[in-house]
C-alpha cells in the first residue's frame, strides 16, 4: 500500500502538525503559520532532493510504482502554497520582497513545471494537475527537484533568508509581546542611535545564514534567544513551534 499525501504532510510538519491541515490553520497567527510552513518546506525540498531517482528510473522500465514520488510532489505544492499564504499575511515590505524572489524562482521553472503538471498562477501559488504528474514519469520530476538541478537548492536558500529576516525583525509579533520579550543583544552588535522608537533597523533580506554579525557566534545566547521567541509565540498562538531551520 502506497503512502498518502497526508502522511508526507504530517512528516514535513512533524513538530507543527496543526499547520498541515487547513481546518486547523484557522485562527493561528500569520507568524506562527509562516514559521511552521518554512520548516515544512525546507524538509520537503530536502526529501525530494535526496530521493533515489536513479533506482526509480531503472525500476520504471519495469512499470514500477511511482505513486509515492507523486505524493511527495503533491505535498510540495500544498506546503509551498501554505507558505505563500502565511508569508503574504505578515504584510511586511521586506518579507514581501523576499516572497517575490521565491515566486520568481518558481516562475523560472514554468516550462519544467508544465511537464509534470504544475502551473504557476498569477497569485504566485502553484496548481497541480495530478493526471499530468502521473503520466510525467520519474525523469521529468527529477529534472525539477533532484540535486542535479538548482531549483530546490535556490528555493531552500531563499526560504532560509526569509526566516532570518522575520526572526531578526520580530515580524508578526505584536508590539506588546515584543516589549514583554526582551531579547538578548547579539554579540558583536551595537545599538544604532539613528533608529528611533517604533522603527526597525535595516536588515538585508539577501543575507544568508551566518552572514549577519553575531548570528551563530554564541551558541548559548542563540539558544536563549530561541527559547524566548518560542515562549512569546506559544503565548500568542498556543501552537508548538520548531526553530530548527
Amino acid at each position: 500500500m502506497s503512502l498518502s499525501v497526508s502522511y508526507f504532510m504530517n512528516r514535513y510538519y512533524t513538530d507543527n502538525r496543526f499547520a498541515a491541515k487547513s481546518d486547523m490553520r484557522a485562527g493561528r497567527s500569520a507568524r506562527t503559520l509562516a514559521d511552521a510552513d518554512m520548516q515544512a518546506l525546507k524538509s520537503c525540498l530536502k526529501d525530494l532532493r535526496q530521493y533515489d531517482f536513479a533506482s526509480m528510473e531503472k525500476e520504471e522500465e519495469e512499470d514500477a510504482d511511482t505513486s509515492e514520488l507523486e505524493k511527495r510532489v503533491e505535498a510540495f505544492v500544498s506546503t509551498y502554497n501554505n507558505f505563500v499564504d502565511s508569508a503574504g499575511e505578515l504584510d511586511d515590505v521586506s518579507v514581501n520582497r523576499s516572497l517575490k524572489k521565491v515566486k520568481k524562482l518558481s516562475q523560472e521553472q514554468e516550462e519544467a513545471f508544465a511537464k509534470i503538471g504544475i502551473t504557476v498562477q498569477s497569485s504566485g501559488k502553484l496548481k497541480l494537475d495530478k493526471d499530468t504528474l502521473k503520466e510525467a514519469g520519474v525523469r521529468k520530476i527529477k529534472n525539477v527537484f533532484s540535486n542535479e538541478t538548482d531549483y530546490g537548492t535556490e528555493l531552500e536558500r531563499q526560504i532560509k533568508r526569509t526566516y532570518n529576516l522575520i526572526r531578526q525583525r520580530n515580524i508578526g509579533i505584536p508590539a506588546q509581546k515584543r516589549a514583554e520579550t526582551v531579547l538578548p543583544s547579539q554579540p558583536g552588535t551595537e545599538t544604532d542611535p539613528d533608529v528611533g522608537e517604533g522603527k526597525e533597523p535595516e536588515v538585508d533580506p539577501d543575507a544568508g545564514e551566518g552572514e549577519n554579525p553575531g548570528v551563530g557566534a554564541d551558541p548559548d545566547a542563540e539558544e536563549q534567544e530561541a527559547k524566548l521567541y518560542e515562549q512569546a509565540l506559544a503565548a500568542i498562538s498556543g501552537g508548538r513551534i520548531n526553530y530548527s531551520i
